[in-house]
């Protein structure tokens, strides 16, 4: 085939590809339901141009204006762009496509792939330059697919990165970008204003460039924002400019988004047909263009219409079917919204166990991803939970915990709704006050917030309590309050419950014919809340079966475009079939050639090798006498060898010589270490014996010494009754109290030696008869100086200790307290309680104190802190040391205004002994 012919060929080739692209995209922009203008000039530049990167950068385009109409068509050209860049090797161009695919499994709601398709386009990018703006828009869509993982802190790296690519640049689309997902991110943590902040930067940027798309996509974030603060008429305001943008542009995407938000908004102020007329409407744009993601939010918001009706089993048939989206994609805080949700409608049907069960999930999910706004939900559910079951107290302790975090969270309309939930419960407990208190801060939160239901619930709970009181004049100022509010937001329920409370109002009156009166216009709404009830179980049923016709409809377009697609790859086959015979063929050619070339090779190299094989004869034969020469060598190499392991032999014996020598003087040493065990422990037990006299002698000295001074105490106490001269009875008090603080010195003595030598026995210990008997023993000096001793004990479990070590502690620090008391109104106080698995002992006065500079240097011994002090100086140093023999810890708190305060922790039992309840 000559080279002209083969041009020919390849040019032809490529016509019939380029005709086969542009019969391929006009096929699929007709098949696009909502034919722009736009996507026509692309498709008609494509076709035109004959310049690979153009037709890349077409295809890219064109990705980018299908997104909107069809995901499925733009998947098709952003692929198409990633084979046409491959071919060429143009490295922009796969970076792009790349890109394009990994949005087309972002909207689908496959995040994982999405995921890594960005990845490979960032890598992509890496090998061809690509420019900062693109890296800073893939750095944020990676940040986004963290968000909808609910993974905050990756998004803040990723926002970082995109924000360091943009840096002393010109605003650009890609600033937009940035400032719209760092509000997407404040707005899933319930920052609502910083939230609004972003959005409206993003706002600003793209009017500037005239991009009335994305500012459709800011008008719709801040819409958004402005429900979750229930500002509905700043939100349907925003949401009205997305339908007219969609309407004027014929943007389906974005009129769905019109209809889902616009939806929630109807939902918000209570007209569930309104709003399950667009959700339904949504629904059905979804299913012909399927954004799961937004697919499992309006599934939820169906179920929750369901759930307000009180039809439970449509609302979880909805909820599941939002999870089945959420879960596997690993929404997780949008699935924990969900399981708050069904814990709802668990509770309102009363099944505690699976209203736990799912309140526990969303709780788990929350605290992963640190939803504080989650939390504040769950507890509010869960204290909803308790207050069913009747347990009072723990609704009111999840009431206070979500109250706490709403404290920190910018939700004030739920916390508006959580102090009323716990109004109603100070009502049931009849605690009308703090009732009244909490209703006030509902409704200052509903004033400020304009959240008119808030105030009619605010009213009617107030009417609710002041009927309880009896104040019938004040329950029908609230009661007729509420009825003006409830007016405004449409609340049938609430205007029965409003209705009810004025029956009950005037008949606890005596105002029958009024009581009538509106029991009666109770029965008419209520009879028109079962009519209500029927048109929204239409509606509902309606919605079920457009679900289903909906569905059919995806099974019948999934098999047409299966079939496309089986026609496609048949009409692909056949031409990879042309293109390969057609090479075959060549290759035929080819091949005949290069055999005949190769059987005259063959022929002349064949008579070659002939005479290189009697060549290589000769050199075989003169290798062969050199081997002969070589074996002879190795010969005499061998008796070498034979000699060197001869001495290598001799060695090995010196060493097992040496290592003999090594192991008898090794069992020397051992015999030298027990001789030095034997005498260590002998000396030990010299030791101990002499430590043992050291004790015994000083046992019985002090005994010895305190003999006389009892003596001295006891003609003491004679003389008083004996003699009558005042001076000598003044001579005896002082000989009386001489003795006496002899007799505790010896005493202190003799507690230092027990505490050093005693061998513990551990038993549980008594704190406040112990505390008591030790008062006792001082009851003359408590009595003399009017001090009021208090004790106060409490421990969950039992206190294992040495109780006579305890007792030597407290005396001291009794006989401390006494030394320094002040003359007025001197008291010491006494607490024990139980601290984790420590018992907490402390003792209070108020006496002259402990100077802060002072330290630690008051537990040393014979240390005196003050001049006023006429003690030993070793009552705190026996603390201390009693307190250290017990492994326990004291200091003393410098911080009182007044007197001493001592702080004792121990162990509350050792590990031998069990632990024992009080």
């Amino acid at each position: 085939m000559s080279c002209f012919a083969y041009g020919k060929l390849t040019d032809l080739r490529k016509m019939v590809r380029r005709v086969g692209y542009g019969c391929l995209l006009w096929l699929a922009c007709t098949a696009a339901y909502a034919q722009t203008a736009r996507i026509e000039g692309l498709v008609r530049a494509f076709t035109q141009t004959s310049d690979g990167r153009e037709k890349c950068d077409i295809l890219h385009q064109l990705t980018g204006e299908t997104w909107d109409y069809n995901f499925e068509t733009a998947l098709e050209y952003a692929k198409d762009a990633h084979n046409f860049a491959r071919r060429i090797s143009y490295g922009r161009g796969i970076t792009l496509a790349l890109t394009d695919i990994g949005t087309y499994y972002y909207f689908t709601g496959n995040y994982k792939l999405s995921m890594s398709y960005y990845r490979r386009a960032l890598t992509a990018s890496a090998d061809n330059l690509t420019q900062p703006p693109y890296l800073a828009e893939t750095y944020t869509r990676i940040a986004n697919l963290h968000r909808i993982y609910a993974n905050f802190d990756s998004c803040e790296v990723y926002f970082r990165k995109a924000e360091g690519c943009l840096e002393e640049r010109a605003i650009t689309a890609v600033h937009g970008v940035l400032f719209h997902n760092r509000g997407l991110v404040k707005y899933e943590q319930s920052a609502f204003e910083e939230a609004r902040h972003y959005f409206r930067q993003a706002l600003q940027i793209r009017l500037a460039l005239g991009d009335s798309t994305a500012c459709g996509e800011s008008w719709k974030t801040i819409g958004v924002t402005h429900t979750a603060m229930h500002a509905f008429d700043s939100a349907a305001y925003y949401f009205r400019k997305i339908r007219g943008l969609a309407r004027r542009h014929n943007n389906p995407e974005l009129l769905m988004f019109y209809n889902l938000h616009q939806g929630e908004v109807f939902f918000g102020q209570g007209d569930f047909l309104q709003a399950m007329r667009l959700f339904n409407v949504a629904l059905d744009s979804l299913n012909h263009h399927p954004f799961k993601r937004y697919q499992a939010i309006v599934l939820k918001n169906i179920g929750r219409i369901f759930e307000t009706q009180g039809d439970y089993q449509n609302a979880f048939d909805f909820f599941y079917r939002s999870l089945k989206i959420d879960e596997p994609a690993e929404h997780r805080q949008e699935a924990a919204r969900t399981y708050i949700q069904m814990g709802w409608a668990h509770a309102e049907q009363r099944d505690i166990p699976k209203a736990y069960m799912r309140a526990n999930g969303a709780r788990k999910i929350f605290r992963a991803i640190g939803d504080q706004a989650g939390l504040a939900q769950f507890y509010t559910l869960r204290g909803y939970i308790a207050r069913r079951e009747g347990r009072l107290p723990e609704a009111l302790h999840d009431y206070d915990s979500a109250l706490a975090i709403l404290a920190r969270v910018d939700l004030p309309v739920l916390q508006g709704t959580v102090c009323d939930h716990k109004a109603q419960v100070l009502l049931q407990q009849e605690n009308y006050v703090e009732a009244i208190r909490y209703e006030t801060q509902a409704y200052t939160l509903a004033y400020k917030y304009k959240d008119h239901g808030g105030l009619a619930r605010h009213y009617n709970t107030m009417a609710k309590i002041m009927l309880a009181q009896k104040e019938y004049g004040q329950a029908e100022h609230f009661a007729l309050a509420a009825l003006e509010q409830v007016k405004t937001v449409s609340s049938a329920d609430l205007m029965r419950d409003v209705y009810s409370n004025l029956s009950a109002m005037y008949r606890g009156s005596g105002r029958y014919e009024k009581a009538m009166e509106f029991y009666e216009a109770y029965i008419r709404i209520s009879d028109s809340l079962y009519t209500g009830a029927v048109a929204t179980r239409q509606a509902e049923l309606n919605a079920l079966y457009q679900l289903e016709k909906n569905e059919q409809e995806i099974v019948m377009l999934n098999q047409q475009n299966n079939m496309q697609q089986s026609l496609l790859a048949a009409q692909k086959s056949r031409l990879r079939f042309q293109n390969t015979v057609l090479i075959l063929a060549v290759l035929a050619c080819i091949l005949m050639a290069v055999l005949v070339v190769i059987f005259f090779r063959y022929n002349r190299t064949k008579s070659k090798a002939n005479e290189e094989l009697s060549r290589l004869n000769r050199e075989i034969f003169e290798q062969k006498e050199e081997i002969q020469a070589q074996s002879e060598e190795l010969s005499g190499a061998n008796r070498a060898l034979v000699r060197l392991n001869m001495e290598l032999t001799e060695k090995t014996e010196e060493i097992q010589a040496q290592s003999e020598e090594l192991r008898e003087t090794n069992e020397m040493i051992v015999e030298i270490n027990r001789d030095l065990d034997l005498s260590v422990t002998k000396r030990t037990a010299q030791l101990k014996e002499a430590y043992k006299e050291l004790d015994t002698f000083f046992y019985r000295s002090s005994h010895d010494f305190r003999r006389p001074l009892t003596t001295f105490m006891g003609l003491a106490e004679v003389a008083k009754i004996t003699v009558k001269d005042k001076t000598a009875l003044e001579l005896f008090d002082k000989v009386k109290e001489t003795a006496r603080s002899l007799d505790k010195m010896l005493v202190k003595l003799q507690s230092i030696s027990d505490v050093g030598a005693q061998e513990l026995v551990y038993k549980e210990v008594l704190v406040e008869e112990l505390f008591h008997t030790v008062c006792k023993g001082f009851r003359d000096e408590l009595d003399q100086r009017g001090i009021i001793t208090t004790c106060v004990v409490s421990l969950p479990e039992a206190f294992v200790s040495y109780p006579a070590m305890i007792r030597i502690i407290l005396e001291n620090l009794v006989e401390n307290s006494i030394q320094f008391a002040t003359p007025y109104k001197p008291h010491i106080t006494l607490r024990a309680y139980q601290a984790g698995t420590d018992c907490i002992i402390e003792a209070e006065d108020n006496g002259q104190g402990i100077q802060k500079d002072l330290g630690d240097r008051i537990f040393d011994m014979y240390f005196r802190g003050s001049e006023r002090s006429k003690g030993n100086g070793l009552g705190l140093y026996i603390v201390k040391k009693a307190v250290e023999k017990l492994k326990g810890t004291i200091r003393a708190d410098t911080t009182v205004v007044a007197g001493a305060k001592f702080i004792l922790a121990f162990p509350l039992h050792d590990d031998r002994w069990p632990v024992m309840p009080r």
